[in-house]
């Protein structure tokens, strides 16, 4: 049963709120004051926590505040009742992290309808970070035991080497560069896996995703190769690549986010195509759009392989050395989605890729 607190130095109130909720089948707790109210809260833990503003000895946003600094109460629903709704105490409780408001004296259907809307966003929110914790605990064993083995192998070689056998310099140095690969290789893989969870419990945030769309940047064909240098030296690639674009082109989008997108289209067409064959960049731009065009002549994919594309999808994986989860490509289209955008692959098997990253353009003429 969904447990609600109730915290209202009004006991008339109090008992009007927990009749109301207990009617729709709510467990009720219910307390009298502030200090009460945080010791329940840290006791049951409830669903969620409907609280008075102004009351003696603490605060509604006093109860507020200390909860939001437990681990074990900072997630729970708050909603405020108050009797003023000056939007300066409205903004004020928004800061500290409350969830709702709702003004004295309220309708019946108010009250439950704000408290049914914060139970269901609650309940999408568990269901996001489940969904998130089953899929980074699928992937991260398997992922990340290929590097250590080879990390750990190779460290074990140079120290029973140093001991016992006499190896040439050349031997030595060839088994340091594959340590540092598959150093390198873990480093990416954390680094995409954290910003994968990022990302994730990013989708639902309206209001950050708002602000992510106030940027403006200028990409030009030298900006684009700055990116996509270190990449293709990594794969011995930098005479493969062509970057073509017919004039600056100009994206709403920070820097850092479509730099991550180009590289990681650019890993994989670099992954999937073989070396001499070229990796050809485009751009192309209306007043609504701009667009990067990433173009290869690898193996290709078929339309089932392009439709359950995912965070941890590895296609062929038993025919083709490279190993790619399927993450970096996964946060290419989580990213091109913050800013209201999209990535478009177009692809046949043993004829190439083309994967269009598209994004809202900004007006240069301002």
């Amino acid at each position: 049963m969904t447990k609600i607190l109730v915290v209202d130095d009004d006991q008339e109130i109090r008992d009007k709120i927990q009749t109301i909720l207990e009617y729709e089948e709510f467990e009720v707790l219910s307390a009298e004051n502030g200090r009460r109210g945080i010791e329940i809260a840290k006791q049951s833990v409830p669903d969620l926590i409907v609280c008075d503003v102004i009351m003696p000895a603490i605060s509604g946003f006093g109860v507020l505040t200390e909860l939001r600094n437990d681990s074990r109460t900072i997630g729970i629903p708050f909603v405020f009742l108050t009797g003023c709704s000056a939007p300066e105490e409205v903004r004020y409780g928004m800061t500290l992290g409350a969830d709702d408001y709702l003004v004295k004296p309220f309708k019946t259907s108010d009250l439950l309808a704000t408290i049914r809307t914060r139970l269901e966003k609650q309940a999408a929110a568990m269901r996001q970070l489940e969904s998130l914790r089953l899929d980074l605990s699928a992937a991260l064993p398997h992922e990340f035991k290929t590097p250590l083995t080879a990390i750990l192998g190779f460290s074990e070689l140079l120290i029973h080497f140093g001991q016992q056998l006499k190896p040439s310099i050349d031997e030595i140095i060839e088994m340091q560069r594959s340590v540092y690969k598959n150093a390198l290789r873990l480093q990416r893989l954390t680094e995409n896996y954290l910003l994968y969870a990022k990302l994730r419990l990013m989708e639902h945030d309206h209001a950050q995703r708002e602000r992510w769309n106030r940027h403006a940047l200028t990409v030009h064909n030298n900006l684009v190769l700055a990116w996509v240098t270190p990449i293709t030296q990594k794969h011995h690639r930098q005479k493969d690549i062509q970057i073509k674009l017919p004039a600056p082109v100009y994206f709403q989008v920070l820097e850092t986010d479509i730099q991550k997108i180009v590289q990681e289209l650019v890993e994989n067409a670099c992954k999937f195509s073989q070396p001499g064959t070229p990796i050809v960049i485009t751009a192309q731009f209306t007043k609504e759009h701009a667009a990067l065009t990433i173009t290869d002549k690898g193996r290709g994919m078929t339309e089932e392989q392009i439709a359950n594309i995912g965070a941890y999808m590895q296609f062929d994986r038993s025919h083709y050395e490279q190993q790619g989860s399927g993450l970096g490509l996964a946060i290419a289209k989580m990213l091109a989605r913050l800013y209201q955008g999209g990535i478009i692959i177009e692809s046949k098997p043993a004829q190439g890729t083309t994967v269009t990253l598209k994004l809202p353009a900004r007006d240069h003429s301002i």
